[in-house]
């Protein structure tokens, strides 16, 4: 019996002026905090619709809209008043990469250790131009974000599996990343600067036929020292466990 040789595709993007795609988001943190000496723990979840909506494309790239709309949100297992809407417009080049954030509106970072800047990544992350088989890697850096004093960050990927998930062809793709991040973060009353480095792993279904993600199940941890704002220098821990699913892909 002879094997059958493992197929070449492609894992581009595929972006069509007027297209939408919605999501449901489902995001939880651990925010462990200590400051002199006095350790405090907090733990958030937050259910969402992330809508991407494509506006333009054009020989720089493709500007789409990506807006984040709670839907659940607790604290320490208690519900919460939700907060508005966050929007933000991208410029994603031909690879995937996001290349430039604008935001125009947003809600406080606070609520899951992660803002819209987190999610783009991972709706926007570069893929290899070239025909892949499973088991093909790469690696890539990630430039920090323009006016940002940090090094910057890197990322492996590998193409684990195809498989069908919810009714789509999909390539699995498997991504360890490193990145140094600074963040403003409000502890008690007061607003401080968090400098330190995420790591992160993610596991993307990408639809190589149709040119999207239908799944992505990422896990991060970041340690930061606070930097300043007027609290005592301490140390801050943010896990979080985030997954984004293709809304109505399961009755596809």
């Amino acid at each position: 019996m002879t094997a059958c040789a493992t197929p070449t595709i492609r894992l581009t993007p595929s972006f069509a002026p007027g297209d939408e795609r919605s999501y449901l988001l489902e995001a939880s943190a651990t925010t462990t905090i200590d400051i002199a000496g006095t350790t405090r723990q907090q733990r958030t979840r937050l259910r969402a619709r992330s809508t991407v909506r494509i506006l333009a494309t054009t020989a720089e790239g493709t500007t789409m809209r990506l807006t984040l709309a709670p839907t659940t949100l607790e604290l320490d297992g208690r519900g919460i008043t939700l907060p508005g809407e966050q929007v933000a417009e991208l410029l994603v080049a031909s690879d995937g990469t996001i290349e430039r954030i604008t935001s125009v509106g947003g809600v406080s970072a606070d609520i899951v250790g992660t803002d819209l800047q987190d999610l783009a990544p991972l709706l926007g992350t570069a893929m290899p131009v070239v025909p892949v088989e499973v088991g093909d890697r790469w690696t890539t850096t990630i430039e920090p974000p323009e006016g940002e004093q940090l090094a910057p960050g890197t990322q492996s990927g590998r193409v684990s599996a195809l498989r069908v998930v919810q009714g789509f062809d999909t390539a699995i793709v498997s991504l360890a990343t490193r990145r140094p991040l600074s963040r403003e973060r409000t502890i008690g009353e007061q607003t401080v600067q968090l400098i330190g480095v995420e790591t992160s792993s993610s596991e993307i279904a990408f639809a190589f036929r149709e040119g999207f993600p239908v799944r992505i199940s990422t896990i991060a941890e970041g340690n930061f020292d606070v930097g300043s704002g007027g609290v005592s220098a301490g140390t801050v821990r943010i896990v979080t466990d985030t997954e984004i699913v293709l809304e109505g892909s399961a009755s596809r």
